[in-house]
């Protein structure tokens, strides 16, 4: 179990998983642009030592790659199922008193942009964003917390927007402004990948984020109390902001160059900030939105939710992926008929109704290669009868195609049969090498210590 974001970081380096810049870059563009120039090139995290107007290192690309996530899992196994079985223990979080977040509390003069090395992401950014910082706040009747990544933006020396969209957050919003009051929250930046990665992770109503994230990291996270207000924090983090929100004021905060690879405006929120606390030297991680990290956070925590429910009604389904922040849904069936197809799909849009394409495929296509699921599409499906288009759904804003009448949004949405039909085996049966071959080989290959193409 890692403590923090530097035990973390610790072994990381030791493995030689860390990508070091000792080049100094403005955190106006420059540092998100080389992330975005590393993000394919390399599966590694990279640490820019040197930020202009800072003596404060940013932290990159945490979970960027399979190999990353499998580190912080600390597993070999496959990650959904480790997500899965791990989820289901919650474990309370430890109150401690020595919290390492409040080695330097910040009061008064409170100056946002002079103590955090927000980045300046894109070209056309209205401005810097905290696009890593997990949100807390706790539900004013049960007392449990909510902890989630909202998208942030820097306004002026004490104040931020905030934009809240997620069901859970948003009803604790709610019930505060019905009483007038504005809602306490913390933005915690800088944690050990589990709890981190609990931040989006599916809770059922009810659940507690700090128990789930302890569940998650094999071991209780450590809470302290907050300095200005009445609200439990991580005790390790390297950045917290405490603050409230201003009851019934909105705002339209942007543009700002989201996960999906657009500029988008959006309806915020608006907190004053009380407290800055933050640790000795600390680092700041930085989270480049439209990179692997950034859906991989999406794509891992929904998956396995989505493959559970569908594979309950039908299963046929051996393994299901999400891609493009959920839009396309690729799913790999053990077919007995030919109803099959069609009734998997009307299932997964009624789990998913964003599911914009979705492509199924049979067991002998590898759905972690979009080579292998293209060739599927080129072999194995013909347009006119195993592509279907349904047209006028009620869609989402976020999606630059769709189309607006009125005050709503539309979108058509398509699925591909791109499986064999079950009446010609011997036609479509892939050529392949015998299974024991294989594995004769492999263990050559590892013997020899050749890297497997």
């Amino acid at each position: 179990m890692y403590r923090d974001l530097r035990d973390f970081l610790a072994f990381l380096d030791q493995s030689g998983d860390i990508f070091h810049i000792w080049e100094e870059l403005s955190p106006v563009q420059e540092i998100a642009g080389m992330i975005k120039l590393l993000n394919k090139k390399i599966g590694s995290v990279v640490f820019f030592h040197r930020v202009k107007g800072y003596n404060i290192p940013v932290v990159a690309n945490l979970l960027g790659s399979e190999k990353l996530l499998s580190l912080a899992f600390n597993t070999s196994k496959d990650l959904g199922e480790e997500y899965l079985a791990r989820r289901k223990t919650l474990l309370k979080p430890l109150i401690v008193k020595d919290a390492p977040v409040k080695d330097i509390i910040i009061r008064n003069n409170i100056d946002i942009m002079a103590t955090l090395p927000a980045l300046t992401h894109h070209s056309k950014d209205i401005g810097p964003y905290i696009t890593s910082g997990l949100t807390v706040a706790r539900h004013p009747e049960t007392g449990y917390h909510r902890m989630g990544l909202h998208r942030i933006r820097i306004r002026d020396k004490d104040s931020f927007s905030i934009v809240i969209a997620s069901p859970g957050m948003s009803r604790i919003v709610q019930k505060a402004e019905e009483k007038g009051v504005g809602l306490e929250i913390a933005v915690v930046i800088g944690l050990d990948p589990m709890t981190f990665f609990s931040s989006v992770a599916f809770a059922p109503e009810g659940v507690d984020k700090y128990e789930l994230g302890g569940a998650l990291r094999g071991g209780p996270l450590e809470i302290t109390r907050a300095e200005s207000i009445d609200l439990e924090v991580p005790a390790r983090a390297e950045f917290i902001l405490e603050g409230r929100l201003i009851p019934g004021l909105r705002e339209i905060d942007g543009p700002f160059g989201d996960s999906d690879g657009y500029y988008h405006g959006q309806p915020v929120y608006i907190a004053k900030v009380g407290a800055i606390t933050h640790r000795k030297n600390p680092i700041y991680h930085a989270l480049m939105p439209n990179t692997s990290e950034d859906s991989a956070l999406i794509d891992l925590t929904w998956t396995p939710e989505l493959f559970i429910q569908a594979r309950e009604a039908f299963p046929q389904i051996k393994r299901l992926k999400i891609n493009m922040i959920g839009f396309h849904v690729v799913v790999q069936i053990e077919k007995g008929s030919q109803d099959d197809v069609p009734g998997i799909i009307q299932h997964l849009r009624s789990l998913n109704p964003y599911s914009k394409l979705i492509v199924v495929v049979d067991t002998d296509v590898n759905i972690d290669d979009p080579k292998d699921i293209e060739w599927a599409i080129a072999t194995r499906c013909q347009p006119d009868t195993d592509i279907r288009i349904i047209s006028g759904i009620e869609w989402m804003e976020f999606d630059p195609s769709s189309r607006q009448i009125g005050d709503k949004y539309y979108s058509s949405v398509w699925s591909i049969d791109a499986t064999k039909p079950l009446d010609q085996p011997e036609r479509f049966e892939r050529a392949g090498i015998s299974q024991d071959v294989m594995a004769r080989l492999k263990t050559i290959v590892e013997q020899q210590k050749i890297d497997n193409p």
